[in-house]
Order: C-alpha cells, then structure tokens, then sequence
C-alpha cells in the first residue's frame, strides 16, 4: 500500500469517520502514523479482552481502530496521547490467535503503549479512559521504531 493511500486512511480516522479498516506494510509512511478520535465509553476493557486479562479502563464495545498488517512486524509501537494532562488513557489491542496486550501509562509514565512483535494479520484498537463514560480526545501514534 502505498504512502498516499495510507495518509488517506489516517485523515479519515482524523475526521472522526469511526473505525474504519487501516491496511499497514513494513515501511511504511509517514512514520509515525497519526490518527485522532475518543477515548471513553461504558464497557469495561477487562470484559471486552476477557476477565483473566488485567486490562484497565472503559471504552466503547467496538475498536476505535481496526488495523490489518500485511506481513510480520519485528516491532510496531502504538501509543495513545492525549494534551488534557488530567486525563487518564488506557488501551486494549486483540490480535490473530487471541492475542491481547494492555496499556497504562508505559510511555513517560503517563500515556498507555503497547510495543510488540506483531505477526500478519487484524488487530483491534481500543483507547479507554479511567472512569466509565468519560469522553477524550487523543491521538494514536503508531511507529516501527520505539517512541522517544
């Protein structure tokens, strides 16, 4: 895919059009990858990933963002950012094979990251807040390289 249509495909989440499908390559471009929406909702990250899962937070049922990798990612590091410094942002990703990674305040220890290997195929993306039917604007920044 190339770097155009990916802009594209991140504009779209940056205009709040919803969890559309995100198709992403090994070098890919621009990297980071920015894409903005709202974290929040009423369903427990815990129940969404599965209860033995440790997950924190409440987003809404379904992903803020769907993302299909096309080939094996040695790494891709998602963070999810928010300027309202009172704000408090978890994640939750679900991947191929039941896979799931929680986030909270790994990055600056503030912010919640979620850094891994990812293997071919469609991940879920779901950004929470602390406290159940709150409502965050943020930004999703998804990189190759870790985050600095």
């Amino acid at each position: 895919m190339g770097s155009k249509m990916v802009m594209a495909l991140g504009l779209l989440f940056a205009m709040g059009v919803g969890a559309q499908p995100l198709t992403l390559a090994r070098n890919f471009r621009p990297d980071p990858l920015q894409m903005s929406g709202r974290a929040g909702g009423e369903v427990s990250l815990a129940v969404l990933a599965g209860s033995a899962s440790g997950c924190r937070g409440f987003a809404q049922s379904e992903p803020n963002h769907v993302l299909t990798v096309t080939e094996s990612f040695p790494l891709l590091d998602m963070v999810a950012m928010t300027r309202d410094v009172n704000q408090d942002l978890t994640m939750l990703v679900k991947g191929p094979g039941g896979a799931i990674w929680c986030g909270d305040d790994e990055y600056r220890g503030r912010s919640p990251r979620v850094s891994a290997r990812l293997v071919k195929g469609t991940y879920q993306v779901w950004v929470g807040t602390g406290e159940p039917g709150r409502a965050v604007d943020y930004t999703l920044s998804i990189s190759e390289t870790p985050h600095k």
